[in-house]
């Protein structure tokens, strides 16, 4: 069969741009369930310049019910009827130089024999040390070295072959990973001999803090004899040491930071001046670049606006301002930012949006509809909330949604299905509850029931399992504490063992994972940090320390990332807004550009919000943009409760407020 005859299976099109999409039109109101895919306008095509050197591209075309090419020679012939024969790069790089194009790898080839590289500064070894060892007695994620710290701390024989014993395969794998690339210069900003077993120990100790129950115990692991002339330290490094740790612990104790005109920001309650302002007056030169948080070093103002403290991180290097952008602003400058009344505001389009939820889950026809099955329920909260925040609940029908949530019973397990005839699981069940408590409609439900099934799910170590197959995640414990409260039912959780669970979960950085030792990430941060707060257990929380961890997810452009090195998306909105209104900082991301950012991935042809600008609306990134629109205050919404994520009236009438902040509501 011919090539142009086979017609290959659809998939799923998740996270297309929108211009990759066929045209159509959805304009009824939504039944009993909602879907995350939408039908947007066609859009203009946009084609590029014409170029002096362009690729001449041979199509075949058919000529007496075969394939030709235009030169006259027959398809190349395939072993398979239904094969499609692909061109192998190699065929477009030898094309793209038949034609004059250069080709080269920018990774394993040089520019020219006279460029040379600029060397990477090491500035301090010892700790990156510290930091190996560590991992070694508590295998968190948070602390593993990536495969060119192990080889230069090999290199410069910090660590020999011996300290090798003590290594897992990963750590050799990554090594052996990173011997096989082109080898990159480096220079070391503090270089030091070898440091002693002793002296280890100690930096170990002050920078990462004494030894938690779990951590693997020092007689367990092989430590080498000091060679001669090993480093035991000086004055001058430990006196380092000590006041990098001091500052990683003392916002610890709940201190707030305040700002003052005339000076840098500092603890509130600080009294020894000199103490602090030494701590602020390290030397940049001895600063880490390879450990976070990174202290603060202030200088002058270098504009009128001296009410606030221009703040640099140490671990950003310093560049023109012309050669690059500007970096996302710290919390104090985004605080300070917060405080200037905008003139104008992008604006959102609220009926649009309306429309477009009440459109969902009409086209059945669409194939993202049957692939979404699995999140039918979940969508519908989402949809519905969505609603309540834009002051249009009454869009879609309450007794057709009661229905729907009704007909998703697992009557057998006493939970809820994403579905009619799916199995119950603990995100469906939550999604269940929430949707009948906006409805004030929990007397459909066997509330004992329900309870029964989702306490069924706790494990033994505190944390609770989606469903009876036993997949756990904070996430589940989250909605199991979540909808329990609202339920009336949270004196029957063991609330010491979940909390200790959660607690268990913490990293250094003070945010939290999906599961003890994962690593960080906004969306598991919220989840605890919202079920902390539910338990009244807040006093868990690393405040300080998770406050600039989030407030470090806004992103140049002013959208939110969900970790470091990822891109910005707009559920993070939600998701680190919702945490810093529980820890009361969360005029401590610039609102103005966050909330441009929002606006900006709405689709303004048929309603709905993206993950981020031109690409494909769905409920999920509209529900979660207009909650965290809610958050920061844009006029004419409805307050969300950032620790239920449901309306803030319904969840004060019930008695359920905890004790949140966010921005006040802005006049239109």
């Amino acid at each position: 069969m011919p090539a142009s005859h086979i017609t290959p299976p659809p998939s799923p099109p998740l996270k297309r741009k929108r211009s990759e999409l066929p045209s159509g039109d959805s304009n009824s109101p939504l039944s009993r369930c909602a879907s995350n895919s939408s039908q947007p306008s066609p859009r203009k095509k946009v084609f590029p310049r014409s170029s002096s050197k362009s690729l001449k591209i041979t199509l075949p075309i058919e000529r007496d019910g075969e394939l030709q090419f235009v030169d006259g020679s027959p398809e190349p012939p395939s072993p398979v009827p239904t094969e499609i024969v692909d061109n192998v790069p190699e065929d477009f790089v030898r094309t793209a130089k038949e034609h004059g194009v250069k080709v080269r790898d920018f990774a394993y080839e040089s520019a020219s024999p006279s460029t040379s590289k600029v060397p990477e500064v090491w500035r301090v070894p010892y700790l990156t040390l510290a930091q190996h060892d560590m991992y070694l007695r508590r295998p968190c994620p948070a602390f593993e070295l990536s495969g060119k710290e192990l080889h230069r701390l090999l290199d410069i024989g910090y660590l020999t072959p011996e300290d090798q014993q003590n290594w897992k395969d990963s750590h050799r794998t990554r090594l052996e990973e990173y011997r096989q690339r082109p080898a990159y210069p480096y220079v070391i900003g503090t270089p030091r001999p070898k440091p002693t077993a002793e002296f280890r120990q100690w930096l170990r100790v002050t920078f990462f803090g004494s030894p938690q129950p779990g951590d693997i115990l020092d007689d367990q692991i092989h430590v080498p004899l000091d060679v001669p002339g090993a480093w035991a330290g000086d004055d001058e490094a430990r006196k380092y040491a000590e006041k990098v740790g001091t500052m990683r612990s003392r916002p610890t104790k709940g201190w707030e930071l305040e700002i003052r005109p005339e000076g840098r920001p500092r603890p509130l309650g600080w009294s020894n001046e000199d103490e602090y302002n030494q701590i602020f007056d390290l030397p940049m030169e001895d600063m880490p670049l390879d450990m976070s948080p990174a202290p603060i070093v202030a200088t002058p103002p270098a504009s009128p606006r001296n009410c606030v403290e221009e703040l640099v991180e140490v671990s950003r290097p310093t560049t023109p301002v012309d050669e690059t952008p500007s970096p996302a602003p710290t919390p104090f400058e985004a605080e300070a930012r917060n405080r200037i009344a905008m003139t104008s505001l992008p604006r959102l389009n609220v009926p649009l949006h309306v429309k477009y939820i009440q459109a969902l889950g009409e086209n059945k026809d669409d194939l993202t509809y049957h692939l979404t099955a699995h999140l039918r329920l979940n969508a519908i909260y989402w949809g519905l909330t969505a609603l309540c925040t834009m002051k249009h609940k009454d869009a879609l029908d309450r007794e057709e949604m009661i229905e729907f949530v009704m007909s998703c019973w697992d009557e057998e397990a006493g939970g809820f299905g994403a579905h009619p005839g799916h199995d119950a699981h603990m995100l469906p069940t939550c999604s269940a509850v929430q949707i009948l408590t906006t409805h004030n409609a929990l007397d459909r439900l066997d509330i004992s029931q329900v309870t029964k099934f989702i306490l069924s799910l706790q494990q033994p170590s505190g944390v609770f399992a989606g469903d009876q197959y036993g997949e756990i995640d904070t996430r589940f414990l989250y909605c199991a504490v979540n909808a329990l409260s609202l339920l009336g039912r949270l004196h029957e959780l063991d609330v010491d063992k979940t909390v200790d669970y959660i607690q268990r979960c913490r990293n250094f950085d003070g945010g939290f994972g999906a599961v003890v030792g994962a690593e960080s990430h906004a969306a598991q941060v919220f989840v605890c940090a919202a079920a902390l707060a539910i338990l009244d257990r807040l006093d868990v929380i690393d405040k300080e320390t998770l406050a600039w961890w989030l407030a470090e997810r806004q992103m140049p452009n002013g959208g939110l990332n969900g970790r470091p090195e990822k891109m910005e998306d707009v559920c993070y909105s939600f998701f680190v807004l919702s945490s810093l209104s529980i820890l009361k900082k969360v005029n401590w991301v610039d609102s103005e550009k966050l909330i441009a950012f929002i606006i900006s991935a709405e689709d303004t042809d048929h309603g709905g919000i993206a993950d981020r600008p031109g690409d494909q609306p769905d409920v999920f990134h509209t529900h979660f943009g207009v909650a965290g629109l809610s958050l920061l205050g844009y006029p004419g919404l409805d307050d969300i409760d950032p620790v239920y994520c449901m309306p803030a009236s319904l969840i004060e009438a019930k008695g359920l407020k905890k004790d949140w902040q966010a921005l006040p509501r802005r006049e239109v």
